[in-house]
């Protein structure tokens, strides 16, 4: 990687590294901040543990930039010498990570960060909202429930939420009409009331 990347990747890491350690905030830390660290690289041990959680969050963050979104697939690795990614993240198992952090009890600090970075904890309930808005927008576009097997949500924008795009709703509809009977019953309450038979 030419130098000038890795600097300029190790100035806006360090700048928000800085703000992360100082106010567990993504917030960009000043020019003169990040020029300390650059002059200093004694770090006390509790700011180095901190700097292990601020590793994944980083890695979190850019997965965000880059995909839009936070649904790590459980496989996902960061690649290693991408000059998107920072360094320290190179490697990372980071589908492992989030799944750790679903599953485990995690700090309040950290929890209101990822929670302000919209960090998905429930991912199945997080699909069913999104599969019902799909399902509640067909229903205003066609004015009833009975999705063809092959219809997918298009991509372009159409009046479709942009979270719905690429469903395919056929198929959700299908699979939600052959569960029905298995389903929790507020799902099923749900599924009452936009009137899907």
């Amino acid at each position: 990687m030419p130098q000038y990347i890795q600097r300029q990747n190790r100035r806006r890491d360090n700048r928000l590294c800085i703000s992360f350690l100082l106010n567990q905030s993504t917030t960009w830390a000043t020019e003169k901040e990040a020029t300390f660290i650059d002059n200093h690289d004694e770090v006390s041990a509790s700011q180095r543990i901190k700097s292990s959680w601020f590793d994944k969050f980083i890695a979190l963050e850019t997965f965000k930039e880059i995909h839009g979104h936070l649904l790590v697939p459980r496989t996902f690795k960061v690649p290693s010498n991408d000059p998107q990614w920072p360094a320290p993240t190179w490697k990372m198992h980071l589908g492992v990570l989030v799944n750790n952090l679903r599953t485990r009890n995690q700090p309040k600090d950290r929890r209101k960060q990822l929670d302000r970075m919209g960090f998905v904890w429930d991912t199945m309930e997080f699909h069913w909202q999104i599969n019902l808005l799909a399902l509640r927008t067909y229903k205003e576009k066609f004015g009833h429930l009975r999705v063809p097997q092959s219809f997918k949500v298009p991509k372009e924008e159409g009046g479709w939420p942009e979270e719905t795009h690429g469903i395919k709703l056929g198929w959700v509809a299908t699979t939600l009409r052959r569960n029905r009977g298995s389903m929790a019953a507020l799902r099923e309450t749900a599924l009452d009331r936009l009137g899907f038979l």
